[in-house]
């Protein structure tokens, strides 16, 4: 009986040692892969923290490059921005894209690569400018254009804002240029509510009574004015770089109290054929506004 007895607790003795060591291994297991994940999220974000900026945004670079050059329409949306500065010129996420794609409907030939190195320079925490050159190979040829990129971190991606190279710039700017200096149209037609630009003056025509001082407008360029064949008078006129006005005394009174002579300025009215002795140019204009430019 009492053997029994001493047997029973032994038993009972190495239950509870087997159970408790059980135990302690399942829970030395469990804490070994919590150790192990927290090492692998740890490995992970300081891999992202040892990616510098640069490195980032030059990777984002090469993935710019190869979705526009194979025409990957759906990589180029995911990186974009919802609004991007496109080759000066302010447009949405689905303007680019749209354009993107009439590009390469016109342009079945086309391919570009990144020459030589990317450089980045951080613009501040939030955006960063890349600029490199890159090598354009259509059907005409092979171009280098040296071009930059813009990208903003937004919600902790990067995201494509600006596009634009140098040589567009500088057509951009030369276009506006030309634009500036000389804004008319090559034609135009009598009756018709106009605005052009020129140089505000008077000049001197002889006359069989003498000589005449009508105020003018001289144009950059010369412009047509065509006959509508609404008027009798009318006809068509070519070459036209002066242009008599029909001030009121008003219109007049300002641009002399401005000293408006030999300045730029816009006039807005409509054109008339000559038809009396008092009209010096082929081509006159009745104004309805006037205003000085410089």
């Amino acid at each position: 009986m009492k053997l029994k007895k001493i047997l029973l607790l032994l038993f009972l003795i190495l239950s509870v040692f087997s159970c408790g060591k059980k135990e302690n291994s399942d829970t030395s297991a469990s804490k070994e892969k919590e150790v192990k994940k927290e090492k692998a999220v740890k490995t992970e974000d300081e891999s992202k923290k040892e990616e510098t900026v640069e490195e980032q945004i030059i990777k984002m670079v090469n993935i710019w490059n190869d979705a526009s050059s194979n025409a990957d329409f759906d990589t180029l949306e995911k990186i974009l921005g919802n609004k991007i500065e496109y080759y000066q010129s302010s447009v949405t996420k689905d303007y680019y894209i749209s354009d993107q794609k009439k590009f390469f409907a016109k342009n079945p030939v086309y391919g570009q690569k990144i020459k030589g190195d990317i450089t980045v320079t951080q613009i501040s925490n939030k955006q960063a400018k890349a600029e490199f050159i890159k090598e354009v190979t259509t059907k005409k040829g092979t171009k280098d254009y040296p071009s930059y990129l813009i990208f903003a971190n937004v919600n902790g991606e990067w995201k494509l804002i600006l596009e634009s190279d140098l040589i567009s710039d500088k057509n951009i700017e030369n276009k506006q240029k030309q634009a500036n200096e000389n804004p008319n149209k090559s034609k135009y037609k009598y009756d018709e509510p106009v605005t052009i630009v020129g140089t505000f003056g008077i000049k001197k025509f002889e006359t069989e009574n003498g000589s005449a001082r009508p105020y003018i407008i001289t144009l950059n360029t010369p412009i047509t004015v065509v006959a509508n064949g609404e008027n009798d008078f009318d006809e068509t006129e070519t070459n036209q770089n002066l242009i008599q006005l029909a001030l009121s005394e008003e219109q007049l009174k300002y641009l002399k109290s401005k000293n408006a002579f030999g300045k730029r300025i816009q006039v807005t009215g409509t054109f008339f054929h000559s038809h009396t002795g008092h009209h010096f140019t082929p081509v006159l204009m009745t104004v309805s506004e006037v205003k000085i430019l410089n």
